[in-house]
């Protein structure tokens, strides 16, 4: 369950980068410090990247950015990050990326149908979270319930 993992706090909006490293690591800052990664991941998701090429620009203007749990996972987590100006990963077909998509998954299974249901979000409303002010606006796209109740 996405609610389970993406929390209003790991949420950042009209970020600043200039290129993509800087977009990695601003996604990381706020799972950084909520205890949700350590430092060392945010390494780990720029060198995955450097080395395997722009693989994590998953489809038009998203990215998901991640490394391996061993890389510095403390518990699992996802945030997001959107960006003032859209940067360019190096993806053919998805570039620029104007989402980011911070993964923390300490093992290999839990995550996934809160990625399923994060993806569902994104496809349907990546404009309104795209151009979101406020980290609830964002909130709100994935949780709709919680403007009303």
């Amino acid at each position: 369950m996405l609610s389970n993992f993406l929390k209003k706090d790991y949420i950042t909006v009209q970020a600043e980068a200039p290129d993509w490293r800087r977009a990695v690591e601003i996604s990381g800052e706020k799972l950084i410090s909520h205890g949700i990664i350590e430092a060392r991941y945010i390494e780990g998701m720029i060198s995955a990247v450097e080395r395997l090429g722009p693989y994590i620009a998953i489809a038009p203007g998203i990215a998901i950015a991640h490394a391996r749990p061993e890389d510095g996972v403390i518990s699992s987590g996802i945030g997001v990050t959107t960006l003032i100006k859209p940067v360019n990963f190096g993806h053919e077909e998805n570039d620029p990326i104007q989402v980011i998509v911070t993964l923390a998954a300490s093992d290999h299974d839990s995550h996934i149908d809160a990625m399923g249901e994060l993806m569902d979000a994104l496809e349907k409303h990546l404009d309104d979270i795209a151009s979101a002010e406020t980290p609830d606006a964002v909130y709100a796209v994935f949780f709709p319930e919680y403007m009303h109740g």
